[in-house]
């Protein structure tokens, strides 16, 4: 088919209907809507070296609607067959009835299964993406031992119109036919061979599994976005379809930030607040240096309140650069803490008419002001350079079910990835994350930012297969244990006691906190601990404003309780209380002058002291009491309970041998025997 375009295609095929635009009757031919697919899917799989792929899916997915029955439905149901005529249907009875996919896959299978082992595979990975278009990656094998692909595609002709589809759409069977004169199969063989990381590595079936999912997310963004963009063409003036404000010019704008902070710096007076920015200007020096490395798996290891946010950006933005990537995403574990973060950078790169052109939230929590059309016809397809999300949508995009996050995951090729908290991650994933995280990085060419202030050791895990690899240069920050003692912010005190303290008792604690620092934060593990410490702190009156936080409250209603009202009593220095659940911990930029935190995970514990003296302006620093809650009950929250009991055995060992924790308990040394626990 040398010399055919796609217009050619329109024109040389009977008038096969494939959607209908409501507003103004307008139909798009079939013909078109594979062509116009094709070209998208061939770019989006381009980006893992199997552009042909990408092409071949476009053109067979909706391969069955060229058969009569198809076409009767549709012009029934959009009125361009009158009830009176012989073809007129039922169609509101045959609405989801019709089997339009399977054609597709059967013919990829009949081209290329009898191609050796290689064209077998290919049509087994190619026949399961077309098949699958419509409702997510089906149950190869079902639970019972039903071959659910091979049901698919040994289903009659007749019902899948296979037949009568290849006799009314020769030339889409011949652009097929021309594809597969190249040995795709051998390609495709390759890539699955390079995919080995390792003689014996046991992940690889897994990894399989992901590029299938990858194939099939090629084609549905392809599918959706020409049938959207057809049905609605205004979309046009609204989507950024890749094109993108360079990165010269967002690291332009964050460098003049970065400029900014060293001229403040430099105008300081002696004394902690000038050590803090001159540690926290070491950190973003750090990430700038670093940017410049090859791609692969990195890790940011910072204290909390040591300028991570914005440093990890700087990497993420000059790596970009360097690389040519496509995007970047800062994938956050709480919405609480997502705005204030998303929010803080789109005042440093985004120009007051480039709302979502830089920056894009992509989350549950979002206001109405920010979720107009276009932010949501973004966030569909991920279509910016930096995206803000949560760990959430970015799991569910590599592990869920259906078909509107799995839309999304071609878009992580190619792209940096910041996990930010990277500790909060369930323990019960870890090992099917990493093997992402190895794909992600080894087959998508991205990069992977971990970064925290308590790094899991997610490069120690006992099977070589189930870890990451992280090579000393590409921890950014080459010493952390130094960076960290001179950031010490706080003293953390053991108050644990025999039996455990009870809700009385930890109001006179609140009472002595308040007494010695004027604000005090109380973080406790349950909705049930935390209503319940509030209620006797408010009964006692202890004169300071007394603040509630939990999951129980809308996230609005938390933003507002903390940005419009502690926040400020913060800043004027009045005293203040405040009983949350962990929901505070992670990334929420607060500072109080000391912190009750209930036991559970150290990790957990050294992030609640982050709110602690965060910014180290208090002279006589912060204080941390850790201690056990006499009536709280954690048998529903397995995580916390096992977290808790690790916690305790490095706090008794802490009291045996100090020094051997270098005298700090929620120290790199600390950190490091808790996550041995596990």
């Amino acid at each position: 088919m040398e010399g055919l375009c796609y217009e050619d295609v329109v024109n040389n095929e009977e008038k096969l209907i494939a959607h209908r635009r409501e507003r103004d009757g307008k139909e798009q031919l079939l013909t078109t809507h594979l062509t116009q697919a094709s070209e998208l899917a061939e770019r989006f799989a381009e980006k893992v070296g199997l552009p042909e792929l990408g092409k071949i899916l476009g053109l067979l997915h909706d391969l069955g609607k060229a058969s009569k029955e198809y076409q009767d439905y549709l012009g029934s149901a959009e009125g361009l067959i009158n009830p009176d005529e012989d073809d007129y249907v039922d169609y509101k009875a045959m609405k989801g009835r019709i089997d339009h996919s399977t054609a597709g896959a059967q013919l990829a299978y009949k081209k290329l299964a009898s191609r050796g082992r290689e064209g077998k595979v290919l049509a087994q990975f190619l026949a399961l993406a077309l098949a699958s278009h419509h409702s997510g990656l089906i149950d190869c094998l079902k639970p019972d031992g039903a071959n659910e692909f091979q049901r698919r595609i040994m289903k009659d002709y007749k019902d899948t119109h296979l037949a009568e589809a290849i006799e009314k759409l020769p030339v889409i069977e011949k652009l097929l036919d021309d594809i597969l004169t190249q040995p795709i199969e051998q390609r495709f063989w390759e890539k699955l061979t390079a995919m080995k990381d390792g003689k014996e590595d046991v992940t690889l079936p897994f990894k399989h599994g992901l590029l299938a999912r990858f194939l099939l997310s090629c084609l549905l963004e392809a599918d959706r976005l020409n049938t959207a963009d057809f049905e609605k063409p205004d979309n046009e003036a609204i989507r950024n379809y890749g094109k993108y404000i360079s990165w010269e010019v967002l690291i332009e704008r964050l460098e003049v930030k970065y400029a900014k902070y060293a001229q403040e710096t430099a105008q300081m007076k002696p004394g902690r607040s000038l050590e803090v920015n001159q540690l926290r200007a070491q950190v973003a020096q750090a990430c700038l240096e670093a940017a410049e490395k090859n791609k692969g798996i990195y890790q940011l290891t910072v204290p909390t309140g040591g300028g991570k946010t914005e440093a990890c950006l700087r990497f993420a933005l000059h790596h970009a650069r360097a690389h040519k990537m496509d995007r970047v995403f800062y994938i956050v574990p709480y919405i609480t803490i997502i705005d204030q973060n998303a929010d803080k950078l789109r005042k440093i790169l985004e120009k007051e008419n480039e709302r979502d052109k830089v920056v894009l939230e992509h989350h549950s929590n979002l206001t109405p002001e920010k979720e107009t059309r276009r932010h949501n016809l973004l966030a569909e397809n991920w279509d910016a350079p930096i995206v803000f999300t949560t760990q959430v949508q970015f799991l569910e995009t590599l592990f869920g079910s259906g078909t509107r996050d799995a839309r999304r995951m071609h878009q992580l090729a190619n792209s940096v990835i910041i996990l930010d908290e990277v500790q909060t991650v369930p323990i019960k994933i870890i090992h099917m994350l990493n093997a992402a995280l190895r794909f992600l990085t080894h087959d998508c060419g991205s990069t992977v930012v971990l970064c925290t202030a308590t790094q899991p050791p997610l490069d120690q895990l006992p099977n070589e297969y189930r870890k990451l690899t992280i090579e000393s240069e590409q921890k950014i920050i080459q010493n952390a244990a130094n960076l960290f003692e001179k950031l010490r912010r706080v003293e953390v005190y053991d108050e644990r006691k025999p039996g455990g303290l009870t809700n009385s008792d930890v109001v006179n604690l609140v009472e002595r906190a308040l007494d010695e620092k004027s604000s005090v934060l109380v973080v406790v593990n349950t909705r049930a601990s935390a209503q319940a410490v509030y209620k006797q702190i408010k009964a006692r009156d202890l004169g300071a404003e007394l603040y509630h936080l939990s999951t129980n409250m809308c996230p609005a209603h938390r933003m507002d309780v903390l940005e419009n009202k502690i926040k400020p009593k913060l800043d004027a220095k009045e005293p203040v209380i405040c009983v949350s659940t962990q929901l505070i911990e992670a990334g929420v930029d607060i500072d109080f002058g000391a912190v009750i935190r209930a036991l559970a995970g150290l990790d957990s514990i050294a992030q609640s002291a982050g709110r602690c003296n965060r910014h180290g302006l208090r002279e006589d620093g912060g204080s941390v009491w850790v201690i056990n809650l006499q009536e709280e009950n954690l048998d529903r929250l397995e995580d916390i309970k096992i977290g808790r009991e690790h916690t305790q055995r490095v706090l008794d060992d802490f009291v045996e041998n100090a020094e051997s924790f270098d005298n700090d308990r929620i120290g790199l040394d600390s950190i490091a025997t808790y996550y041995s626990f596990y």
